[in-house]
């Protein structure tokens, strides 16, 4: 991968880490802290990686590439992981040069 590509790949991890942690946060914010009638358990966040990956109809590993700042996604997978993190490509690009 190029220095520019490289850079460009890590500002795109930064700004999904940055708005996926945005995602988790309102969650735990809103999620009242409930066991599970049957087991005890207590209910975890639903908002993980693979749940990221299956909502963007892209696989876990592909997504940990692009959170790790590996890979380039496409405007069409970018849109994917826009729309489910309810935000605009342009917030998933900012700082991109």
């Amino acid at each position: 991968m190029k220095a520019q590509d490289l850079k460009m790949a890590k500002v795109i991890s930064q700004n999904l880490h940055k708005h996926f942690d945005i995602l988790k946060k309102k969650s735990e914010d809103n999620f009242k802290q409930e066991r599970c009638k049957h087991c005890g358990q207590w209910m975890g966040n639903q908002y993980t990686q693979k749940w990221l990956a299956n909502e963007s109809n892209i696989t876990y590993g592909t997504l940990v590439h692009y959170l790790q700042g590996k890979r380039i996604p496409s405007i069409s997978t970018l849109k994917k992981l826009a729309d489910v993190l309810n935000v605009s490509i342009s917030d998933l690009l900012e700082g991109v040069k």
